[in-house]
């Protein structure tokens, strides 16, 4: 972990003396196993989310199969190759699925999956950041520096 590295060079050594990294240095392995296992439940509902959504779109797969060739299929989709994501996630799923579900209906639901995701963000952002996107703009038509933050 952080604290077991071999911190003795110069550059090295200013890193892991840097204040804001100092949670890091304090913590123990027991937090750290403790922090892993709460990322792993936060994983419960994406994958159940996605799992029924397959189902809406009538891709019947066994759960205990769905679980073993999803995470595959997310990682293949994640590949910085491709806009959006279009085209990876299509071709992730038919590899991962295409044996087992129609290949129209894994397109059909990874190009809805997607666009949903972008319309949640984007509701989430006009709900919650409203003010803060009106004081961007009034500043930027003020004419005043948006890349300086304020301290």
């Amino acid at each position: 972990l952080f604290r077991s590295g071999n911190w003795n060079g110069r550059f090295a050594g200013k890193i892991k003396n840097l204040r804001w990294l100092q949670s890091f240095n304090d913590a123990e392995p027991r937090q750290y196993m403790t922090l892993f296992g709460i990322r792993c439940l936060q994983h419960i509902p994406g994958i159940l989310a996605f799992y029924v959504g397959l189902l809406a779109f009538r891709g019947y797969v066994d759960f205990p199969v769905f679980l073993v060739r999803f995470f595959p299929a997310l990682i293949i989709q994640s590949l910085p190759i491709t806009v959006a994501q279009m085209g990876t996630a299509q071709s992730a799923w038919i590899i991962m699925f295409g044996s087992l579900v129609d290949h129209s209906i894994l397109v059909a639901f990874t190009l809805s999956w997607n666009f949903v995701y972008f319309l949640t963000r984007v509701t989430i952002v006009a709900l919650f950041f409203r003010g803060e996107a009106r004081e961007y703009f009034l500043r930027g038509a003020a004419g005043e520096d948006l890349t300086v933050v304020n301290k």
